[in-house]
């Protein structure tokens, strides 16, 4: 069966010409009227693109594509591929499955750490992936093991790489808080689609196809504003191509979905279920998260905005609700990303 992205399907529309990519070059600063065009082109994917087949259609021919899909550029460690495969297989023994996990050793130690970590308030320490199994569950247990070998491929990143690594890691951890303090339904995968939600710039970025430091620094530090330049240099944005590369990993349908839609969250709200209340709580996310880079303490004039905005409505978080939890929030974020470095 087809993954369906949401992007039609994958061959040029018609007058489109598509631009071969060369190993190696990374796009220019865009026009001074590209920050003018980029609003259109923000506002045009709040709603869905007219043509969404040419988007995947570059997407999926793309060097940073192609590469993720081959595993060529770093490829999924094996051991974790193999975990994967073991969570999915409702046959699979806990004695088969802790023995895997625990054949990658430094995998299995950043495990630990992070079941025995103050965001998963436990009552005593783990001492063993036993016993993590246990109290996180398997798909817990997934998804961070997931995060840790995919944001691992890029442990050697700084500058414009790092600060994208470390905001995966605070979305994700600020996502996952969001939906467990008030116990919302159908929310499975939200803390690794926050993790995983730009991975595709990463794999851009590392395959210098697009080079992040000729943006402006402030659009590097705010939600929805990135991905419109990107749509404007190469026709795509992260987000399709973290979805492309997700999709080859076999992570479940819904995951792939919400970080392929998470800056469409007017064709993520016409899907309904999973994965529009999933890119809901990833845009509130990724909105606290830089706010949170810029100034930690609540800000009421942000607070303000957040709460008037679409994701807010859909999630029913009020201004109060939103306020109460910035705390937890800061703190969960604070501490993924000491994990997780």
């Amino acid at each position: 069966m087809q993954l369906r992205l949401g992007f039609g399907p994958a061959k040029p529309a018609k007058g489109i010409c598509l631009r071969a990519v060369v190993p190696g070059m990374a796009f220019p600063p865009p026009l001074p009227q590209s920050a003018r065009l980029a609003e259109s082109v923000l506002e045009s994917l709040w709603y869905g693109e007219q043509d969404s087949g040419a988007s995947e259609f570059d997407a999926s021919r793309s060097l940073a594509g192609a590469l993720g899909r081959a595993g060529a550029l770093k490829p999924l460690p094996g051991s974790t591929a193999e975990v994967l495969r073991l969570l999915s297989d409702p046959e699979c023994s806990a004695t088969r499955l802790v023995r895997a996990l625990d054949r990658d050793t430094a995998t299995s130690a950043r495990l630990l750490q992070v079941a025995n970590s103050a965001f998963f308030r436990p009552v005593s320490p783990c001492m063993s992936t036993a016993e993590a199994l246990v109290r996180l569950g398997n798909r817990t247990v997934g998804e961070v093991v997931l995060g840790i070998a995919a944001l691992g491929m890029f442990e050697d990143a700084d500058g414009v790489a790092r600060a994208i690594v470390d905001h995966c890691i605070g979305v994700g951890a600020i996502a996952r808080t969001l939906a467990t303090e008030w116990s919302m339904q159908n929310t499975d995968g939200v803390f690794v689609a926050g993790m995983l939600s730009d991975l595709g710039k990463l794999f851009a970025y590392q395959a210098k196809e697009i080079d992040y430091s000729h943006l402006d620094p402030g659009a590097l530090e705010q939600a929805d504003k990135v991905h419109a330049f990107e749509r404007l240099w190469v026709g795509w944005d992260h987000a399709v191509l973290g979805g492309h590369i997700l999709a080859a990993w076999k992570l479940p349908v819904a995951v792939c979905q919400a970080v392929a839609w998470h800056h469409q969250p007017g064709r993520a709200y016409a899907e309904g279920g999973t994965v529009a209340l999933t890119v809901a709580l990833l845009r509130i996310a990724d909105a606290c998260e830089y706010q949170m880079r810029r100034r930690p303490e609540v800000d009421d004039a942000f607070i303000d905005v957040l709460a008037r905005g679409g994701e807010a409505d859909y999630t029913n978080m009020s201004r109060d609700v939103l306020y109460a939890a910035w705390p937890k929030l800061v703190n969960a974020r604070k501490d993924m990303i000491a994990l997780m470095r």
